[in-house]
C-alpha cells in the first residue's frame, strides 16, 4: 500500500491530507483533495507558502518533495 501525506504551509498553520491507498496516483490525488478540503474548512482565503508531499511503499519513504 502507497502512503502519501500532502501539506500546506499557510500563515495560519498546516493543512495535512493523508492517503493510502493500492495506486501511488489515487493515494496522491486523495491527500491533495483532503489537504485542499481542510484549507476550505479554515473559512479563510488563506496564501500558500510551502507545499509538499512524501509517499511512502509498505511503510519505506520513496518520494519527498517540496515546493517553496
Amino acid at each position: 500500500m502507497y502512503k502519501v501525506r500532502y501539506y500546506l504551509v499557510v500563515p495560519n498553520g498546516v493543512r495535512v491530507g493523508v492517503a493510502l491507498h493500492r495506486s501511488p496516483k489515487e493515494a496522491h490525488l486523495l491527500a491533495v483533495s483532503r489537504a485542499y478540503d481542510a484549507s476550505e474548512a479554515s473559512g479563510q482565503c488563506e496564501s500558500i507558502g510551502v507545499e509538499g508531499y512524501s509517499t511512502w511503499l509498505d511503510g519505506k519513504k520513496i518520494y519527498d518533495f517540496c515546493d517553496v
